[in-house]
């Protein structure tokens, strides 16, 4: 006689993933750190995040107790040091709260070969593929000698061939200035005649 057989329990169900945490919407996060006023409030973390032995980490130690961008620079924050470090969450703008961790790494681009990478080899096959184009009443179209010496007679006639083979311009005539003085010397006294040379 054989002992029942006993059914392994069914599986615990895995407990739900916890929820993503809410957007930080804090106004604070819009603001651009490259071109952001001397007056907007900073806030950095406590720990210094950067390389020991750097240059930024000696900088950061010096600007990390600022409280306002202009303090920031003044204690030799540089503003590419502003831009990297709210970029990275090390610091935030506005009165948002700094959390620490730098964002996920976004993935890596595969590299794509340029596109025209073809050689002038391949352009001079392509050409010799290529099927002519059927143009033969073209290429038998020779105008003859008295062909062309009528469409250079017609060019000849034209308005623009004259206008070159005219010359120069010619001077225009001097204008008669003698209504305008007049005109303009109507109310003045007449001048007095000149005195004649003395002999």
């Amino acid at each position: 006689q054989q002992a029942p057989r006993v059914s392994a329990p069914p599986p615990e169900p895995e407990p739900p993933a916890p929820p993503p945490p809410p957007p930080d919407n804090h106004p604070g996060r819009l603001i651009d750190p490259r071109e952001c006023p001397d007056t907007v409030e900073v806030k950095f973390i406590g720990t210094n995040p950067k390389r020991p032995g750097t240059a930024c980490n000696l900088r950061y130690e010096a600007y990390k107790d600022a409280t306002t961008v202009k303090e920031f620079l003044e204690k030799g924050g540089w503003r590419a040091d502003l831009v990297h470090d709210v970029n990275k969450n090390y610091c935030a703008l506005g009165g948002a709260v700094p959390t620490g961790t730098p964002p996920p790494p976004t993935k890596p681009r595969k590299y794509r070969p340029p596109s025209n990478t073809k050689k002038d080899s391949d352009d001079d096959e392509d050409w010799e593929k290529k099927p002519e184009d059927d143009d033969s009443e073209d290429d038998d179209f020779v105008p003859s000698l008295q062909e062309k010496r009528a469409a250079a007679a017609e060019l000849a006639d034209g308005p623009a061939f004259k206008r070159r083979s005219q010359g120069p311009p010619q001077a225009m005539p001097e204008p008669d200035l003698a209504p305008v003085l007049q005109t303009l010397g109507a109310g003045m006294p007449p001048a007095p005649a000149p005195a004649p040379p003395a002999v």
